[in-house]
């Protein structure tokens, strides 16, 4: 093993029993080829415990940009009856070398934006993803 006794994995996979991917169901925009397998909360717990390892924590997770760029963006679209929904890469690359040139207090109080959110539905177990810290047990 590469890994010794007492030591830390740290993992990010997407979660299918989340509340997205519950609503979303086969639109959930984490269901797709490049991933194999998919866990919830139990069967990610039971997997690494098979394996020597007790689960310390697991949160869930969101990445801010890919739920406003896939999910609330389309969205607006949607409602202003735009016929396409979906945003192009070189759409989402405008965007962000528009942001990206916006002034660093600017820059600063949307970071602060975007760490209050994603906490507050981390807390709430609301993402697309969790993140899980499991402990190597002794063998």
């Amino acid at each position: 093993y590469l890994l010794s006794d007492g030591g830390n994995i740290i993992i990010q996979v997407p979660q299918i029993d989340s509340f997205i991917a519950t609503r979303r169901k086969e639109k959930w925009n984490m269901m797709g080829l490049d991933h194999v397998n998919y866990f919830s909360r139990k069967t990610i717990t039971n997997l690494l415990s098979r394996h020597g390892f007790k689960v310390e924590t697991i949160r869930s997770s969101i990445e801010l940009k890919l739920l406003l760029m896939y999910t609330i963006l389309p969205w607006i679209n949607k409602l202003k009856k735009k016929k396409e929904t979906t945003i192009s890469s070189s759409e989402r690359q405008a965007y962000y070398n528009k942001t990206t040139q916006k002034p660093m207090w600017m820059l600063k109080i949307m970071v602060l934006l975007h760490n209050m959110v994603y906490n507050t539905l981390s807390f709430l177990n609301i993402g697309e993803e969790m993140i899980v810290v499991a402990r190597k047990e002794k063998s």
